[in-house]
């Protein structure tokens, strides 16, 4: 009954959402005939016969997990076809830009069942691995039905979301239960998915893989000086706000202005985490009186002098965020300050600088948890706070060193998870008896 009401509202929505798909495959080169699982023979030409591993991410975060989880797997199997799904465009690009040549990267069949029945038929994989939240109803099911082991790994449940699932919890369990196995980041995640209905014995927990992400930025970089301070800014001191929202970008231009009054040398780069308002946040910065120049100007070739008379550098371009932050003396993390949840303060953390960010971390609580309990992370609620902070750091040099060295201590004594689901994976995939148990079960 709920599966049937789930496909009859998703195929309202299709034939609703009709003029703008149209629109995205034409305009936008979202590669339509893909999200209704056609694939012009390049996924058969890229397998030869061979059964892969399908792995579903829905955009850039997770994507970045497979960066980090993928080759561990490979380096366990003799399975060298991998699919890589996505939702989103940027996904789809970052799976390109930083997977493994054995991965071919794909747009999700929208998740109704003809479409669905029909991209299994083309890939025919081994097994379906969901990444985090990506629980598609028709996807999940159809896989079950085919006799696929499906698993769901670095499985969370947030704050905002374990609600909504409640309220749904008929379809939910029916949609949960068949996946095999879920490997959840915390113990939290794990007892809300039991609470869910989902058998604790199929449930988890091996921690989170984000903690290996900067591990995998420097081997996907390697040999490439991306992460090495430019030319422009050897004679600054850097703050990084990354991946800001709405709102938040007030609150950090009132501290650094009152930060320009203390240190002349202080240079601000800011980066929306939607790359569409870079000129939105630039016209901010103007109507606050301060000078900005976008980074795309900047490696357009807009050099020397120019930039050393800049108050702030717009964060404007794909990618570069997780290597800028190696660039600071300190960092803020944004979607903190909002209801957003907060983004991955490992990112700046890895670099051992210190970190902050505002009280809503409940994305990534249990990391921004174990910073701040470190030493490694402050918590701030306002732009007296975060100027409090940034200035404390710039005027006293130990205190900077030291708090960022536990920040660097957090984000490595934490690493390995990847590599234990991987194995944990491969063992299940093929049958094998488990070579260890996980970090804790769900019950």
């Amino acid at each position: 009954m709920f599966m049937f009401v789930y496909n009859v509202l998703m195929t309202i929505g299709v034939i609703v959402s009709l003029p703008v798909l149209i629109w995205l495959g034409w305009v936008r080169k979202h590669h339509i005939r893909e999200r209704i699982g056609i694939y012009n023979g390049r996924i058969n030409s890229f397998l030869n016969g061979k059964r892969p591993i399908w792995f579903h991410a829905a955009s850039v975060g997770e994507v970045r997990v497979l960066a980090a989880l993928i080759p561990a797997y490979l380096r366990e199997s003799h399975n060298k076809k991998i699919i890589v799904s996505t939702v989103t465009k940027t996904g789809r690009e970052e799976a390109k830009k930083i997977l493994p040549k054995e991965c071919l990267a794909i747009f999700m069949p929208i998740d109704l069942r003809i479409f669905v029945h029909r991209a299994f038929d083309v890939i025919n994989p081994k097994a379906l691995i969901l990444t985090e939240t990506e629980f598609w109803p028709n996807l999940i099911c159809y896989a079950n039905e085919k006799g696929i082991k499906t698993f769901c790994i670095n499985g969370r449940l947030s704050d905002k979301s374990y609600p909504k699932y409640k309220l749904a919890k008929p379809l939910v369990r029916r949609v949960l239960s068949c996946i095999d196995y879920f490997f959840m980041q915390s113990k939290m995640d794990a007892e809300r998915l039991v609470a869910l209905g989902v058998d604790k014995s199929k449930v988890l927990v091996f921690g989170n893989i984000k903690y290996d992400l900067a591990q995998t930025d420097l081997r996907i970089k390697k040999g490439v000086k991306a992460a090495e301070k430019p030319i422009w800014a050897k004679d600054k001191r850097v703050l990084v706000a990354g991946s800001t929202h709405k709102g938040e970008e007030e609150v950090i231009l009132d501290a650094y202005n009152r930060l320009r009054e203390n240190y002349d040398d202080v240079l601000l780069i800011l980066a929306p985490r939607h790359l569409s308002r870079a000129k939105e946040i630039k016209a901010l910065i103007e109507k606050n009186k301060l000078r900005a120049v976008m980074r795309s100007e900047i490696k357009a070739g807009r050099g020397g002098d120019y930039f050393s008379s800049e108050d702030i550098i717009v964060l404007d371009t794909m990618g570069e965020l997780r290597y800028v932050y190696n660039w600071g003396e300190a960092a803020f993390v944004g979607g903190s300050l909002d209801k957003t949840g907060g983004h991955n303060p490992l990112e700046p953390a890895a670099w051992g600088i210190p970190v902050v960010f505002g009280p809503n971390m409940r994305n990534c609580r249990d990391i921004a948890d174990s910073l701040v309990d470190e030493g490694g992370a402050k918590v701030i609620h306002n732009a007296d706070e975060l100027y409090l902070f940034f200035n404390g750091l710039l005027s006293d040099d130990e205190i900077k060193q030291e708090m960022g060295y536990k920040a660097g201590l957090v984000s490595e004594e934490k690493r390995g998870v990847s590599v234990k689901v991987a194995e944990r994976l491969y063992d299940l995939i093929s049958h094998k008896k488990s070579r260890f148990q996980p970090a804790e079960t769900a019950g």
